[in-house]
């Protein structure tokens, strides 16, 4: 079984980048696929390390806290304004480490459908975690509550990065929860890691990149790409399943956006 908190990482990128659509309006074209596999998988990267924290913006704590009305309703549950703020200001930061302008209307209408969506799936799949009898004990949170203060460098580190983004302990406790159910979610319903990826698998890709590329001498040589091609491959299945997972639960949701 893969460990919590890189489930965690990988959840919550499938869950932000589920719309294929909107991604695409913003989405850089390559002709090298290889390029963009690093790319992507760079930003996993980010994501599975700092998933609790979004980067700063120049929205101050105070500024996403004070208006809470109800943007969406899932199944006649709230998703507040100040989620979607920290929701909003987390996916800037995904698409500014990717290059994209922050500024540009295109990217904030992506960002501000994206934050929106990857409440609402979050929602779904912790509700249908509960309905199917999966807990996490405070134990379980607390194990990673205390990693995520280690990854930060500690204690004092840890209540500086909630005071920038506008959180307190409770609410990252409440978020861990969330996350650690949706993990047990994927793994006991969809069983995220047992999915595999095979070596023609691998080799087609690499074929892919090499056939689509218009410099494929500078291509590197498949011994030396193999485990990053694996790593995207297996994490594109992994997002198959689960946004087929998504489309089941909104399709049978009550989901009413409000904004």
């Amino acid at each position: 079984m893969l460990r919590p908190t890189l489930i965690v990482g990988l959840s919550k990128f499938f869950l932000n980048f589920m719309n294929e659509k909107t991604t695409e309006t913003v989405e850089k074209s390559s002709s090298n696929v290889l390029l963009i596999t690093f790319a992507i998988l760079a930003v996993l990267a980010i994501v599975a390390t700092g998933v609790y924290f979004s980067i700063n913006t120049s929205k101050s704590a105070e500024t996403m806290e004070e208006a809470d009305s109800a943007v969406a309703r899932v199944n006649g549950e709230e998703i507040s304004q100040s989620e979607y703020n920290r929701s909003v200001a987390q996916i800037t930061g995904v698409y500014a480490s990717q290059g994209a302008d922050p500024t540009d209307p295109n990217v904030i209408a992506a960002v501000n459908d994206q934050a929106l969506n990857t409440l609402i799936n979050r929602m779904l799949m912790a509700n249908a975690a509960l309905s199917t009898g999966i807990a996490v004990s405070d134990s379980e949170v607390e194990t990673e509550f205390q990693a995520a203060v280690t990854s930060l460098g500690g204690e004092e580190a840890l209540a500086t990065a909630l005071s920038e983004n506008g959180l307190s302990e409770e609410t990252l406790r409440s978020e861990i929860r969330t996350d650690l159910l949706i993990n047990k979610y994927l793994e006991n319903k969809l069983e995220v890691s047992s999915i595999t990826v095979t070596d023609e698998e691998i080799e087609a890709a690499y074929d892919t990149a090499i056939n689509s590329s218009e410099n494929a001498e500078e291509i590197p040589e498949l011994a030396d790409v193999r485990d990053v091609i694996s790593s995207q491959l297996l994490s594109e299945k992994q997002q198959v399943a689960i946004n087929a997972e998504l489309e089941r639960l909104r399709q049978e949701a009550s989901i009413e956006v409000l904004i």
